[in-house]
């Protein structure tokens, strides 16, 4: 969300991101740029090229944007609210970035709620007053919270939203069955346009299973999932370990990734928070970073390792 002083900015700024994003859709970088980005000197100082990021930008059709202003209707600014908050556009598909340009029209007391809420807020100009600009950032703070306990109560927890969800729904699932026990069910099993099967038979297996803090094994346990077969014994080698860690990590995050933005590549200078059994706190994964690493590694992975890789989306594996 955008906020503005002044309503023919507020106006120009979502009326031309359209056509700003078809522009930066258009020059987006190729593997082919990549690849010869390569065969570049490297850097005096270090510096990378962040410029070349091959799908760095999403397709114009999947970015939304409007503005608001306080001549529009209560009609015309709860609809706006609504596609925001959710995501969507006017036919109801769904975009992967979404913008409302705000001028003096939502003030305090107006709940903006939904499937994404608010996720972040810019002030496209100088703003004097601390008032508002307090209220502002905690707006998008409460929202968020209003957003994640819309979800579930259990919403203040370390991992992602996007795991949470999903348990929820096989929380949802099991409390109709006996016992509260769960069936298994087979990947392609759809739950409000996700592959709900997909997901429990991915967590189901020793690695997955293993990424996960004790409070996550704990919910799925409840359930009555169980993981296919014990995790392998961690080897006694210290290098192989934190290599294989390194590897878990970086694998978990490209599935979270995976699973929110589909098999589009990963920006180099993207980060993933991932849960890891016995950290108190999430662990930032610089997956960009991982996956370029993990790419030109590829000659040093397993079989195993570049089957999973492959199912992920990662043609080069």
């Amino acid at each position: 969300m955008t906020f503005h002083q002044r309503v023919e900015e507020a106006a120009a700024f979502a009326e031309k991101l359209p056509k700003t994003a078809a522009a930066l859709y258009a020059r987006d970088a190729s593997d082919g740029d990549l690849a010869a980005a390569e065969k570049l000197p490297a850097s005096s100082i270090g510096a990378e090229l962040y410029e070349l990021e091959a799908g760095r930008h999403v397709p114009p059709e999947r970015v939304w944007s409007t503005w608001l202003c306080g001549d529009h209707l209560v009609t015309e600014r709860r609809e706006a609210l609504r596609q925001f908050a959710n995501g969507i556009d006017a036919a109801g598909r769904r975009v992967h970035r979404a913008f409302l340009a705000s001028c003096r029209v939502l003030g305090e007391g107006v709940d903006i709620t939904g499937e994404r809420g608010v996720e972040a807020i810019c002030f496209a100009d100088t703003r004097g007053s601390q008032v508002e600009i307090v209220q502002n950032i905690g707006r998008a703070r409460a929202d968020r919270a209003k957003q994640l306990t819309a979800i579930d109560p259990d919403w203040n927890c370390p991992w992602p939203l996007d795991w949470q969800r999903h348990y929820a729904v096989l929380r949802d699932l099991a409390a109709d069955e006996p016992h509260g026990v769960l069936p298994d069910i087979k990947a392609g099993v759809l739950m409000d346009g996700d592959d709900i099967g997909r997901w429990l038979q991915r967590h189901k297996k020793p690695g997955t299973w293993a990424s996960l803090s004790a409070a996550q094994q704990e919910r799925l346990s409840e359930l009555g999932i169980r993981p296919a077969e014990a995790p392998s014994p961690a080897p006694t080698a210290k290098r192989a370990t934190k290599a294989q860690q390194a590897f878990q990590r970086g694998l978990t995050a490209l599935t979270q990734w995976v699973e929110r933005e589909g098999q589009r590549p990963v920006p180099r200078g993207h980060s993933e928070e991932i849960a890891v059994q016995g950290e108190a706190e999430p662990v930032v994964v610089k997956l960009g970073v991982w996956v370029s690493n993990t790419r030109a590694r590829r000659d040093k992975l397993t079989q195993e390792q570049l089957e999973t890789l492959r199912k992920l989306g990662m043609g080069w594996a």
